[in-house]
């Protein structure tokens, strides 16, 4: 299998993938367990509220 092969693949992949973004988006927690394992990890470092120009 070459890149074209893989490349054609991915695009199909992509053009029968639905849109995970729905209605009712919303931003989950992290369970706060899970966070003690790696808190870097889902701490942001940047945060975005409204339109960036």
């Amino acid at each position: 299998m070459n890149y074209k092969d893989v490349v054609n693949e991915i695009k199909g992949m992509l053009e029968r993938a639905e849109s995970p973004i729905t209605g009712d988006c919303c931003i989950y927690r992290v369970p706060f367990n899970i966070r003690l394992l790696n808190q870097d990890a889902f701490t942001p470092k940047v945060v975005s509220i409204g339109p960036f120009h």
